[in-house]
């Protein structure tokens, strides 16, 4: 089953008008209010890759660990 609920495109919408306001663009909605980061950070979602020794789900984990395990590092 597939689950059409939306989440991904609402938390790349939140994404999307976080940085645009912080590069002091219009952000295209009623209303949008927030601090600014110091850092945005997002990974793009890959093709499937015959070559890879795990699943996708585990690829995308990995790359998103990957993310965090920098957070640390950004001061």
């Amino acid at each position: 089953m597939i689950d059409q609920g939306g989440k991904s495109i609402f938390l790349r919408s939140i994404g999307l008008a976080q940085l645009m306001m912080q590069c002091d663009m219009f952000v295209p909605a009623e209303s949008f209010s927030s601090n600014v980061c110091e850092g945005l950070f997002t990974h793009y979602k890959r093709e499937e890759d015959p070559a890879m020794k795990s699943g996708k789900l585990d690829e995308e984990l990995s790359r998103m660990s990957e993310i965090v395990d920098n957070l640390s590092s950004i001061k």
